[in-house]
């Protein structure tokens, strides 16, 4: 039997509220959902819609409601083509306890495919640079 306490559950998590698959997001309007992310010092997010949009990922305080002032602020922006996955990837992480993503649809309604949050242990590898 292990003394070390239990490790936080690392699987992907596919939004199932507003951001579900099927979930008809009109044009120029936003649809978002907040996941726990407690103990991850890393954040992958992967979307798929029909039609344009884009989505926003940000890091919010402890009550889950308010984004923080500090870094990391999350990444906003993030283009998202038809059809196309888009993947965004909020590294550093520290302690932080709520992700909200939103997608807002470009000029024709969205259908969400998918959105699916990783809760990563450690931090992406990154290869170093060749100098």
């Amino acid at each position: 039997m292990s003394r070390l306490p239990p490790q936080p559950e690392f699987r992907p998590v596919r939004l199932s509220q507003a951001l579900k698959p099927g979930a008809v997001v009109e044009a120029q309007e936003s649809a978002s959902e907040v996941v726990p992310i407690a103990g991850s010092v890393a954040v992958r997010i992967r979307a798929k819609a029909t039609h344009a949009g884009e989505l926003d990922v940000a890091i919010l305080d402890a009550t889950g409601e308010t984004p923080v002032d500090g870094e990391p602020k999350g990444v906003l922006g993030v283009a998202v083509a038809a059809d196309t996955e888009a993947v965004v990837e909020v590294t550093n992480l520290m302690g932080e306890a709520w992700l909200e993503v939103t997608f807002t649809a470009g000029e024709d309604a969205a259908t969400i495919e998918y959105v699916d949050v990783f809760r990563l242990p450690t931090a992406p590898y990154v290869p170093p640079s060749a100098e």
